[in-house]
């Protein structure tokens, strides 16, 4: 095991297209601390993360292994599992060493046979101390969180997706505990089984880790300290999200009050300069005191405070809705050539509802999504969909649907008739502004085009919304927004997330998708998580 460490760095500068996301700053970070790295999209967050993981100075890097979990896996014909065990460059160096000492230690001709024990006993209580022995099952564990079945877990890697792929580069991290453990957004590819079990197993972490995440979860209940990227600095904060935030709101308090501060000077600085403008030399060795103070105030590096980051989403009323609104009949479907997927499901839904599916990867969430939508036709049994009725549907691909050669404007006007002052004020309202409005779709980032589609979404005024995936691209502060937003609608919602957050707070009834049916599940989500915790096995030895 590495020794004690730290790293260090004062006056640390980051630019990226000549434009500076770190500044003068330090960088601190201490072995054993599960850090949070927060900050607005765009600042530097995994600038920091590439610096850290390819550019710290030799002194510094050498004394300790650093994973950074930024590229999905390439293809290769191994398996999964092999590809997890075989990342461990330690064990495998270790393994080669004791495997050459033994022949050493037979075939010595030299004397040198203390020698080579001694070393070999080392290597041995290394070996034990990683666990080596055990890597295919400690392996299999990690997979098996992630949602790789055992038969997945013999597949080879080229048969997987790159969401799959990145799930591997996630397990090989989290299998070869390096002393410092970088994650960025690692929630983004798992389902919420997997989302539970990550954040459950990055509890129990030993070694150091500095995550990127907008899954508030992981930053509240894993994250020992809070680390935020904010005016091309670096500021630190003892214990979890909560008491970053209460901390920040009092420092933001105090800034603005050092600005007004500074600002109420300055213009009766200027008025003094006004008042004694050509009078005596009194008065003029008086203008030279109130410039020299002023020279002396402005060196303190004074900022104006960033403005308030605000989003706020809305879904128009959806009025009183027909009951039910959908019927579904003994429904049963499957794809050509597969096995059924749904057999004889049955259930209504109203207005009132406001339902989370919940299920594993694979199990038909989606499925049922797109049955229900319309987009998929049932194999037998009957779905009744009421007249009239404005669907709403966002899914975690939507923003890639887009027509990239439009402008969110031109885009929004052409398809809602609408003018173009409603479609600004919506759109600066859900957090896309200036010339983003203006500029091609295709410039945009994701979380751009996330708030385009939700602001094309209101607009249709849906008196139902399917919702998978809904918060993929959205940061903290619009997941927050939309939560509020959906807490706030007056109509039905359908919801697949693996936002926990999202789930408990705006959904009054849980159903599980399995066994080519719904499971409906009663009682709190929390309680749901509980039992879901306690059936999961961890090895994080």
């Amino acid at each position: 095991m590495t020794s004690d460490w730290k790293i260090y760095i004062e006056h640390l500068d980051i630019a990226h297209d000549l434009e500076f996301l770190l500044k003068d700053s330090t960088l601190k970070i201490i072995q054993g601390r599960r850090y949070g790295l927060v900050g607005r999209n765009g600042v530097g967050k995994t600038s920091l993360l590439r610096y850290i993981s390819k550019s710290l100075p030799p002194e510094i890097a050498e004394n300790i292994t650093i994973f950074h979990v930024e590229q999905e896996v390439e293809p290769s014909e191994r398996t999964a599992l092999e590809e997890v065990v075989l990342a461990d460059q330690e064990r495998l160096d270790l393994l080669d060493e004791c495997k050459k000492l033994e022949k050493d230690k037979i075939e010595d001709e030299e004397g040198n046979f203390e020698k080579i024990q001694d070393r070999l006993v080392d290597v041995y209580q290394r070996l034990t101390e990683i666990n080596a022995y055990n890597a295919e099952a400690r392996a299999g564990v990690i997979l098996a969180g992630l949602q790789f079945t055992t038969e997945m877990q013999s597949c080879s890697v080229s048969s997987f997706s790159g969401g799959w792929r990145m799930r591997i580069a996630l397990a090989q991290a989290l299998f070869c505990r390096p002393d410092l453990l970088l994650l960025d957004e690692p929630t983004n590819h798992l389902d919420l089984f997997a989302s539970i079990w990550l954040e459950q197993f990055l509890k129990e972490w030993k070694n150091t880790c500095l995550i990127v995440s907008h899954h508030e979860s992981i930053l509240e209940e894993v994250c020992t300290d809070i680390i935020h990227l904010y005016n091309h600095s670096l500021t630190y904060y003892k214990g979890n999200y909560t008491a970053y935030e209460k901390a920040f709101a009092i420092q933001k308090r105090v800034e603005l009050k050092s600005w007004q501060k500074h600002i109420k000077e300055k213009k009766r600085h200027q008025k003094a300069l006004g008042d004694t403008k050509g009078k005596s030399k009194k008065i003029a060795q008086r203008r030279r005191q109130i410039k020299s103070r002023e020279k002396r105030e402005s060196s303190r590096s004074l900022t104006k405070p960033l403005k308030e980051y605000k989003v706020s989403f809305f879904f128009p009323e959806a009025g009183k809705l027909p009951y039910p609104v959908i019927n579904v009949k003994e429904v049963s479907f499957h794809y050509p050539g597969t096995a059924w997927i749904f057999q004889d499901v049955d259930f209504g839904l109203y207005q009132d509802d406001k339902i989370a599916l919940i299920g594993r990867n694979g199990v038909g969430k989606s499925t049922l999504i797109k049955l229900l939508t319309g987009e998929y036709e049932s194999t037998c049994g009957s779905i009744y969909v009421n007249r009239g009725l404005r669907i709403g549907y966002y899914h975690q691909h939507s923003p890639d649907q887009l027509n990239l050669d439009e402008s969110a404007i031109t885009y929004l006007c052409n398809k809602h008739s609408v003018r173009v002052e409603e479609v600004r004020k919506i759109l600066g309202r859900y957090g896309l502004h200036g010339k983003n409005h203006e500029n091609l779709m295709e410039t945009l980032s994701g979380g751009q085009k996330a708030r385009v589609c939700l602001a094309d979404l209101s607009l249709s005024r849906p008196q139902i919304l399917f919702l998978d995936e809904p918060t993929n691209h959205l940061d903290i502060t619009s997941r927050r927004a939309l939560v509020q937003a959906l807490q706030d609608y007056n109509g039905c919602l359908i919801v697949v997330s693996h936002d926990k957050r999202l789930i408990s707070s705006t959904c009054n009834k849980l159903w599980v998708v399995e066994n080519q049916g719904i499971r409906i599940v009663e009682g709190r989500f929390e309680d749901y998580e509980s039992e879901m915790v306690h059936q999961m096995d961890f090895d994080n030895k």
